[in-house]
């Protein structure tokens, strides 16, 4: 991330330069370069990632109907190619089929048509406790000192999965 500072005027000539370069980049990028052309092309010294960075910092820039058309161009672009690839698909040619696939993901995030996917995790949790004896035991009150634990085991086990899970005595197991 490049160094700002923050008492660096946003008509500073520095800012200004790179606000240039980055609608230079963006411009390139809607002509169908590639990032790794743009950075050699506009001398970006951190690279494909460099322009990457300034053609999404002049994007932010952009009105939105400038950035709809940019997205128009390029689904325009994703048709283009999907009618060159079409034969292929249909053939059932692999490469053919991973293209239209990368086509259809491409054209996706344009859209806004994928949704996050929510992921619901379920586990089961055993706890086994040993009572090992102590001398503090006694003091504790023996037989307390059980339903304690006992206690302990429930409200973990009622927690963390709801209803609490019948826990065998000592005796049972």
């Amino acid at each position: 991330m490049p160094h700002r500072h923050r008492t660096e005027s946003l008509t500073s000539p520095r800012r200004i330069l790179a606000a240039r370069h980055g609608d230079e980049a963006l411009q390139l990028r809607m002509q169908g370069y590639q990032f790794q052309e743009i950075a050699s092309m506009t001398h970006y010294w951190r690279g494909a990632t460099g322009a990457y960075e300034a053609v999404k910092a002049a994007l932010a820039r952009v009105p939105q109907h400038s950035a709809q058309e940019y997205r128009s161009l390029n689904l325009e672009r994703l048709d283009h190619a999907r009618k060159a690839n079409w034969q292929a698909v249909e053939a059932g040619k692999h490469q053919g089929i991973a293209s239209e696939l990368a086509i259809q993901e491409r054209e996706s995030r344009y859209l806004g048509l994928d949704a996050p996917v929510r992921q619901q995790i379920a586990t089961d949790v055993h706890i086994l406790i040993e009572i090992v004896p102590s001398p503090a035991l006694p003091a504790l009150g023996g037989p307390a000192a059980g339903k304690v634990v006992e206690g302990v085991v429930g409200s973990v086990a009622k927690g963390a999965l709801g209803a609490p899970r019948p826990t065998p005595s000592r005796e049972e197991a």
